[in-house]
Formats: C-alpha cells, sequence, structure tokens
C-alpha cells in the first residue's frame, strides 16, 4: 500500500482509535513510543507502573505503558500493540505523534520510502537475491553489514537517529587510521537526554551499503560504547544521513536487506 508523508520526513501516517497522526519509524527503538499528552489525544489509558528505558545517550528515563486496542498503519492492522508512553519533557517537550518502533516494523515485513513524499508499505515488487542479504536481528536489534576501509563490519541500523556516531569499537578495529585524528567532542541525545562525549573526528569515511557508496563527512568517533546505539556489537549506529543520500530507501525485512535506490 502506497501511503504519503511529509517530505523529507521519515515518518508514516498512523491510526489509533480513528484519529491519525504522523509517526516517525524508528528502526532504533525496541518500543512503539508516545508522550502522555499524546496518549490522552488519542483515548489511551495510561497504566501507572513505571518502568526505565535507556537511550542513544546511556541515560535512562522512566515510562509508563498504553495499550491501543487497534493501530493501523497502511493495510496492515494491529491489536493490543504496547505503547512507552513519555512525559513530554527534555527532547519530548515539543513531541507530537510519536514512534512506530521495531516489533510494529517487524509486522510490516518492508517499506520503501521516498523522499517525495511516498513510502510503501508491506510486500515488495521486487525480491532480494541470497546474496544481496545485508539485515540481521541480534538479540532484539537490527544489525546492517556494510563494508569500511576495505573490511566488513556491523553496524546498528536507527532509522530514527539523525546522525551516525561511530564508536570506540572503531577506533579499536580502525587505530591506524584513526591515531592522527583531530581530538573533539560529540553530542549524543536520546530519550533519556543529552550527554557529551570525548571524540575523534575524520574528515571523511566511506561505506559502501550493497552496491552503494556514502560518505560521513565530517566523521566523528565517539569515544563510548553504549549498548543502545551498537556498543555491544558493532563500529557504530548508523542514522539518516547515510540512508538518505539516496532519494529511496527499502527495508525488506522479509529477505533481510537493505537497498539505497
Amino acid at each position: 500500500m502506497i501511503v504519503k508523508h511529509e517530505p523529507d520526513a521519515f515518518t508514516v501516517p498512523v491510526t489509533i482509535n480513528g484519529k491519525t497522526e504522523d509517526f516517525f519509524l524508528d528502526t532504533g527503538a525496541l518500543h512503539s513510543v508516545m508522550t502522555d499528552l499524546e496518549a490522552r489525544k488519542l483515548g489511551l489509558t495510561v497504566g501507572n507502573e513505571s518502568r526505565l528505558m535507556t537511550g542513544a545517550s546511556g541515560d535512562s528515563v522512566r515510562f509508563r505503558t498504553a495499550i491501543a486496542k487497534d493501530v493501523i498503519v497502511g493495510a496492515t492492522s494491529f491489536h493490543n500493540v504496547s505503547f512507552a508512553v513519555m512525559e513530554p519533557v527534555g527532547p519530548w517537550r515539543d513531541a507530537e505523534g510519536g514512534i512506530v518502533g521495531l516489533p510494529l516494523f517487524l509486522g510490516l515485513g518492508a517499506i520503501r520510502w521516498s523522499r517525495d513524499g511516498s513510502a510503501e508499505l508491506g510486500q515488495m515488487t521486487r525480491t532480494g537475491a541470497a546474496n544481496e542479504t545485508n539485515l540481521v536481528l541480534d538479540r532484539g536489534r537490527l544489525l546492517m553489514k556494510s563494508e569500511v576501509l576495505g573490511e566488513a563490519v556491523l553496524m546498528a541500523l536507527d532509522t530514527g537517529a539523525n546522525t551516525t556516531d561511530l564508536n570506540e569499537n572503531f577506533a579499536t578495529q580502525f587505530k591506524s587510521v584513526v591515531g592522527a585524528a583531530k581530538r573533539t567532542t560529540q553530542d549524543i541525545t536520546g530519550v533519556g537526554g543529552t550527554r557529551t562525549f570525548d571524540a575523534l573526528e575524520l574528515s571523511e569515511v566511506a561505506f559502501t551499503i550493497g552496491p552503494k557508496r556514502v560518505f560521513l563527512r565530517p566523521a566523528k568517533i565517539t569515544l563510548q560504547r553504549v549498548a543502545a546505539i551498537g556498543g555491544e556489537c558493532c563500529v557504530g549506529n548508523a542514522g539518516r544521513d547515510l540512508l538518505l543520500q539516496f532519494p529511496t530507501v527499502t527495508i525488506d525485512l522479509k529477505t533481510m536487506t537493505l537497498r539505497l535506490q
């Protein structure tokens, strides 16, 4: 099914209780999320019990849970969907809509998102060949295989991140390359807030994703191993600044392929 979104916004329309809002598509989110204000606007009942969620910065934030009886994304209907509900503070202060997290993304199966304002949800028209497979699920996270500096690497795939954050694993694996890098700092913002990390900066790092080549300019390597953004498994967290260098991004979880076109 083809749906419309705001140009350049990595969003899709989501209908809950008959009301439609634009939600971000976030493959890096282990929960679907909305603010307390949004939950009330959509007529959801928010539970009293609170839990902790750790975000991209490594800081944690408390959330409560609301269950949406019926959720429609494109032509796919979901029932009894759990949403993490945040207070509208910090990075959520002015947030509208919400986040379609990885659990709902898995239910959709595939998305072809185009910068022109359209997105195809569900069955893709092109089947990926076996040698195109470059995605894997690991401990509940979606990882992407790419090539950098002549070596195959894994990166967490995070469509909810504006920028790509390379980490200390990258600095260790490519020690000879980053040895002369400029020392700097870099802020990382997540649901729990913003933290500043020591970092190294290279003028450019090129990545090969499938047959396509994309560039991180400049490339900042933050000296952290935050698990939520790939610190346990990967050399970094791949954000939209890499993916949206091409007009169309296809993430197909039936064939486990990411394609840039």
